[in-house]
């Protein structure tokens, strides 16, 4: 069969089972364009441009039917076999995968929680390991920053979420999208307004969420069962990518194993400047699910403790969320396998707000919304790229030194943060092959004496990381290729806050 290797696994099998005149619902993705330059506009026109015609020219009169994303690049449609086989054999499309499965949120328990008069930062454990204090005496709350958020939707009217939201829109199952006003926002779930109060809720005295002055654009794409089309996902996606504000994306939901459907998107939103933060999944050891798992995408485990005291002694993935080594089923990434997730944040026993009062929550999409506070916490002062951010946190993680099964590069802490970016420079890495292009590679250096493995990362599409370093140190980079090739480079930092080249 022509073009099978464009075919993806699921569509394989579906395609068996269908009867003449049958049709699936399908995502039709094309080539990636190439990019001139990857400044935001232009990477939004250059997707843009032609797909409409593409659809047209290769769909004809079903082209009616099918619904254009820039951000995939291509459509989603009902098919037939022979359609289906007849676009898999045109150069322009790069694959074809099943778009019927449905993404979830995955949540172990819940309990509703009244918490005690005292303020939060004073009786919960959640803040302790990742150190949001540091942030919070350093007066870091997210003032000016936007979070993008993909749920179940949001309570605006929670008497610690008030004034918080100020973008809403609702994506139907078809991908239908419906802007609204913030104050028509609304959460029939409860996960929603969970998530979104993990990164927001509260006051600069009183915070509940690690950076209660930021702000949350909202975008409803789960049902009141705490689930949604991979349609509603990827129009949801697409509409966050086109707010210019908008930096992190937290996604507390996914699919489980790795879904090749949504590398393209994630690519996307990484060019646009929007760093994706997504749960691991609480399917148990050994699994993972997307789009937490994919390269690029900050990837958050759940961590939980024992003994169950204020000192909060031994930490550990809780069992429900644990580390998978990855295995990608797509022609993007060349690693045979590779380690997720990439950090473990605070996700037992987790306290927010909930459609009315507060619940205290267990599960790996407690986890990622305390990384995207901290990150909204670090945008007020440090302006970073997604790839900066990314190797920032890795750099202050736990293993940061040696990361392992269970932990990935471990618990990040807010303090080594801040203390490792008031003396840093930067490096600007750009590979290259031999042919001009850029590769994929994973960065590590030693500094001071001090291992740092894996925690960049150069993306094969950009082949670029800006690397923070410390300054005015002699530095020993690593890279290593998917073929296991290794290229290292010796060199002295430049002075804090400034920038140097080194071309791989």
């Amino acid at each position: 069969m022509a073009g099978k290797n464009k075919m993806g696994k699921a569509l394989k099998e579906k395609l068996f089972t269908l009867k003449i005149g049958e049709t699936v619902k399908v995502a039709v993705i094309f080539e990636q364009p190439f990019y001139r330059g990857l400044d935001r506009e232009e990477v939004i026109t250059t997707l843009e441009k032609h797909l409409e015609e593409k659809v047209k020219k290769l769909l004809g009169g079903r082209a009616d039917n099918a619904r254009s994303y820039w951000l995939l690049p291509g459509f989603i449609a009902e098919l037939d076999a022979d359609t289906i086989q007849r676009l898999l054999e045109n150069p322009e499309v790069r694959s074809i995968d099943l778009a019927e499965q449905r993404v979830k949120i995955p949540v172990t328990r819940r309990k509703i929680y009244h918490p005690a008069r005292a303020p939060f930062k004073e009786s919960l454990w959640q803040y302790k390991p990742v150190n949001a204090t540091a942030l919070w005496d350093k007066g870091l709350f997210g003032e000016g920053i936007v979070v993008g958020h993909l749920d179940t939707g949001i309570n605006p009217r929670h008497p610690n979420l008030l004034g918080k939201i100020v973008g809403w829109a609702k994506v139907e199952q078809d991908g239908k999208v419906t802007p609204g006003k913030p104050g028509e926002a609304f959460d029939d779930n409860g996960h929603g307004t969970f998530t979104g109060g993990l990164i927001v809720a509260g006051t600069k005295d009183n915070p509940l969420g690690i950076a209660p002055a930021a702000k949350l654009f909202s975008v409803k794409v789960l049902d009141r069962d705490g689930s949604g089309s991979l349609e509603q996902i990827i129009a949801g996606l697409q509409f966050i990518a086109l707010q210019k504000n908008i930096s992190i994306v937290n996604m507390s939901w996914g699919v489980e194993g790795f879904l090749s459907l949504l590398v393209q998107p994630m690519v996307n939103l990484l060019l646009l400047g929007i760093l994706p933060v997504a749960a691991i999944g609480n399917d148990g050891p050994e699994t993972s699910s997307s789009p937490g798992n994919i390269p690029g995408v900050l990837g958050v485990g759940a961590l939980d403790f024992y003994p169950k005291t204020v000192n909060y002694k031994f930490l550990y993935p809780a069992p429900f969320s644990n580390t998978d080594f990855v295995t990608p089923q797509t022609a993007t990434f060349r690693f045979p396998y590779y380690l997720k997730p990439d950090l473990l944040a605070p996700g037992v026993g987790v306290v927010s707000t909930w459609s009315k009062g507060y619940a205290s929550q267990s599960g790996s999409s407690a986890a990622a919304p305390i990384i995207s506070g901290m990150l909204a916490a670090i945008l007020e002062k440090y302006k970073l790229d997604p790839d900066t951010l990314f190797s920032l946190l890795k750099i202050s993680g736990s293993f940061a030194d040696k990361p392992n099964f269970g932990y990935g590069w471990g618990i990040p802490d807010a303090g080594k943060l801040l203390k490792y970016l008031a003396e840093a420079s930067y490096l600007k890495i750009i590979s290259q092959n031999p042919q001009k292009k850029p590769f994929e590679g994973m960065i590590s250096y030693n500094a001071r004496g001090q291992d740092f493995i894996d925690v960049g990362y150069l993306h094969p599409v950009t082949g670029r990381l800006t690397l923070p370093v410390p300054a005015n140190t002699a530095v020993k980079l690593t890279v290593t290729q998917p073929q296991g090739k290794v290229k290292t480079v010796e060199l002295t930092t430049p002075a804090s806050t400034t920038t140097k080249e080194v071309v791989i």
